[in-house]
């Protein structure tokens, strides 16, 4: 029997997961692995749409039930692969939601756990997701060159699985690391190649979790790239085009872009008060929407910088809604 488990927020449902329960060494099926994944899916789809507070005990409960069939249940060979690699991109999924709220530790041992998984299940998706993500959180925690050779290492084991979109994420976290190495050649080539490989369009083998990597995402990456190399003008432009290519989709994404926007026009040689300040007003009005730690550290960011240029009316109008809005650190 699916025994449905619902998990409570501030007043609101955040997740209903379908968790079938059984006792000692039960006999796993289909049900266990269709729950996982819809676990996964799920917690994306409220990442993306509401930002990622609140998420992560959720999915650590999740990845607990998941360990303890693997540890406890009757399975077959093909269902334990199958098992193993739900479980390793459920730890992917924990582990975004551990680095957007800051816990770059737990980030690391949960993608080292998905690389576990991978070999496990011989899965060299999994393997080449797991080194992406390492890739990610070698960016976040200021080591470039990590963040180079993770790239590059999803890159070789993604190379066969037919998907040129992937090939071209990948090649854009390749660019971010040689990007905060001030190295602007091999950051311009690695832009390039993403784009080439993007143009090639979607494929059946593009895997489920590639959807948020529409165009917008594109110009975005591109544009912290462009910010890394200080240039601040560039990367402004490509963040605004990042937020009007979303539209009124991926609410998440889009108001971490306009948080972009602000800081880029912020810390250009000579900042543009007025523009920081409506993007940072912009980001302000998401807030209702969009619960993420990052998006909290962004703004607390453009808030830092403006701090210099208080005196000026238009930054003066923003702190004081900053204050009104974020909550001190």
């Amino acid at each position: 029997m699916i025994r449905r488990t619902f998990v409570l927020g501030t007043g609101a449902t955040l997740l209903t997961a379908a968790l079938p329960t059984a006792d000692a060494a039960p006999a796993l099926g289909m049900d266990h692995l269709r729950a996982l994944i819809e676990v996964e899916q799920h917690l994306y789809a409220q990442d993306r749409d509401h930002g990622s507070a609140d998420l992560g005990h959720q999915a650590a409960a999740a990845l607990h039930t998941a360990h303890s069939w693997l540890a406890q249940g009757r399975y077959g060979q093909d269902l334990g692969r199958r098992l193993h690699t739900a479980t390793g991109m459920l730890s992917v999924a924990a582990g975004w939601l551990a680095l957007d709220a800051g816990r770059t530790a737990d980030a690391r041992s949960l993608y080292t756990e998905a690389l576990a998984s991978a070999r496990q299940a011989d899965d060299p998706g999994l393997e080449a997701h797991a080194f992406a993500c390492m890739s990610l959180l070698a960016h976040a925690t200021g080591r470039p060159r990590e963040a180079v050779g993770t790239a590059q290492v999803a890159q070789r084991t993604a190379s066969g699985l037919g998907s040129p979109r992937w090939l071209a994420l990948l090649a854009m976290r390749e660019a971010r690391g040689w990007a905060l190495q001030g190295d602007r050649a091999l950051t311009e080539n690695a832009v390039v190649r993403a784009y080439r490989l993007y143009e090639q369009g979607p494929r059946g083998a593009d895997p489920a979790w590639l959807d948020f990597f529409v165009p917008a995402e594109l110009a975005g990456l591109e544009s912290l790239c462009r910010a890394d190399l200080g240039q601040h003008y560039r990367a402004a432009a490509g963040a605004e085009q990042a937020v009007m290519l979303f539209a009124d989709g991926y609410p998440r994404n889009r108001a971490l872009y306009t948080a972009d926007v602000a800081l880029h026009h912020a810390h250009r040689p000579s900042p543009d008060l007025d523009a920081a300040t409506d993007a940072g007003h912009r980001t302000l009005a998401q807030l209702s929407e969009v619960h993420s730690a990052r998006l909290l550290r962004s703004l607390r960011g453009i808030a830092g910088t403006l701090i210099p240029h208080q005196d000026t009316r238009c930054v003066t109008d923003f702190l004081d809604a900053y204050r009104s809005a974020v909550p001190a650190a």
